[in-house]
């Protein structure tokens, strides 16, 4: 005998109330938590990455002066034997966002291009260089940072390349971007710009295995002995940037360790703006350079030798010998590059969109804790559903019997409120079930259409690091 489920018992009516008035209760404090996350930030002092197309511009030795500035982070590699890092997008985000403040550098952010990731492919980094950068005259300065890994040619040790998001190890000529080839490739492009400046984090010697190190080492292991690696090293990026800007006039360079050194993520070992920085050693000194304690005459601009001189001391510091940030170029020592930050500096949180290969799901968990408890009250349900139809299955026979049961009147009595109490909880297992499926369908809905947090939902967010203006 089945049994059919309705709503007539008094204490059924109260509980199913009290799971109606808890749910809306939880989903309006729900709301409200969400609403106080997404409220903006007011006070923002950011400025917005911009990707307006760079009009033509005809040089003339009487405009003024324009900065520009090509700014690329890697975390995330294509090819699987090139290790992903943790920091390099952190480390081109913060410095693209000082460059563009008008607290910080005062970058028209039109003139600077910032490539994350997937933005930074071969032909995104050429494209970048060779047609936005052509709007450059003479008389501007071109600044160009790249955060990634740095490996040499395993058939041309002396070849350096930096490898971009979708640089492939079998062919690094016509999928990485080759150092020896951007000298060329940046003066027929740039209209001979008389002052361009590098800053390099990334690895120059290392081992594909070695975790939070910038650099890949893709000679075999049968290949070189590990005398012969190391001087092959030396002849790979490091000194390939070396030659790219000693017959330029004008041109500079500092990169963030020695030929046959690995540039090291911080890893919590550097810390910036009371925080521990995440991103790479040689970026985190080189963000607290412009915060005014490397201004060692107080005239709130750095020239190449006060920071140089403060990335070294504080790599030194951090990581002794191992780590040794290297000048090179034709760029005097007491070259401005960039001002100070003139008050404190708003740097806004990385994207999650960018920080992430799978981009997160944060309410997966949550579907699968719903969903889990659904099936166990649906089985719940199934289970005291059989178990009343028994109820009412003993009740129907003892009646049918009623005149020989030794319990008479009293003995059906029992069963009958055995049967009543059966049905309720049954009918509370099946309310629960179905508040149960209609939250996960629910929670299955946000995981399906959620997307990760992106660059305008930052700009709303407070700061993830304040960098102070030093006054010593």
């Amino acid at each position: 005998m089945s049994i059919s489920i309705v709503i007539s018992s008094k204490r059924a009516s109260q509980w199913r109330a009290v799971v109606v008035l808890s749910s809306l209760m939880s989903l309006l404090s729900t709301l409200c938590a969400c609403q106080s996350a997404r409220q903006q930030y007011t006070n923002s002092r950011y400025v917005k990455v911009s990707d307006t197309e760079v009009s033509a511009r005809t040089c003339d030795v009487k405009s003024s002066a324009r900065s520009w500035a090509v700014v690329a982070g890697v975390n995330f590699y294509q090819d699987e034997r090139i290790p992903d890092l943790e920091g390099a997008v952190d480390d081109a985000w913060n410095f693209y966002h000082y460059l563009v403040n008008p607290r910080g550098a005062q970058f028209d952010p039109e003139q600077v291009k910032l490539l994350l990731n997937e933005q930074a492919t071969r032909s995104g980094i050429e494209d970048a260089l060779g047609q936005f950068l052509t709007a450059a005259c003479p008389q501007d300065k071109v600044v160009i940072y790249f955060a990634g890994h740095g490996a040499p040619e395993p058939s041309r040790p002396e070849e350096a390349f930096l490898l971009v998001h979708d640089t492939n190890l079998d062919s690094m000529v016509s999928s990485a971007v080759s150092m020896s080839q951007l000298p060329k490739f940046l003066k027929w492009r740039t209209g001979s710009t008389t002052q361009l400046f590098m800053l390099i984090d990334a690895c120059h010697s290392g081992n594909i295995q070695f975790p939070n190190s910038r650099g890949v080492n893709i000679a075999q292991s049968g290949d070189l002995s590990l005398g012969d690696q190391v001087s092959t090293r030396a002849q790979s990026v490091n000194s390939t940037l070396e030659k790219m800007v000693k017959n330029h006039e004008g041109w500079g360079a500092i990169s963030a360790a020695g030929a046959d050194q690995k540039a090291g993520e911080s890893g919590g070992s550097c810390t910036l703006a009371g925080k521990e920085y995440g991103g790479g050693l040689f970026t985190c000194a080189l963000l607290e350079s412009l915060d005014g304690r490397a201004d060692k005459n107080k005239d709130t601009q750095l020239t190449l030798n006060e920071m140089y001189g403060h990335l070294s001391e504080r790599l030194v510091e951090m990581r002794g010998l191992d780590q040794v940030p290297q000048k090179s170029g034709t760029m005097k020592d007491n070259h401005i590059l960039f001002p100070t930050i003139s008050k404190d500096l708003e740097l806004p949180h990385v994207p999650l969109r960018y920080l992430r290969e799978t981009h997160p799901k944060p309410y997966r968990n949550w579907l699968y804790g719903s969903l889990a408890l659904t099936s166990v009250a649906l089985a719940g349900s199934f289970t005291m559903n059989l178990i009343t139809n028994q109820s009412a299955q003993d009740a129907n026979r003892y009646t049918a019997s009623a005149a020989v049961e030794p319990g008479g009147p009293k003995g059906y009595e029992l069963l009958s409120d055995q049967y009543e109490s059966d049905r309720s909880t049954a009918l509370q297992l099946y309310i629960s079930t179905a508040i149960l499926g209609a939250i996960t369908g629910g929670f299955f809905a946000l995981d399906q259409f959620h997307q990760p947090e992106g660059i305008e939902e930052v700009y709303q967010r407070p700061p993830g690091m304040v960098l102070k203006r030093r006054i010593e």
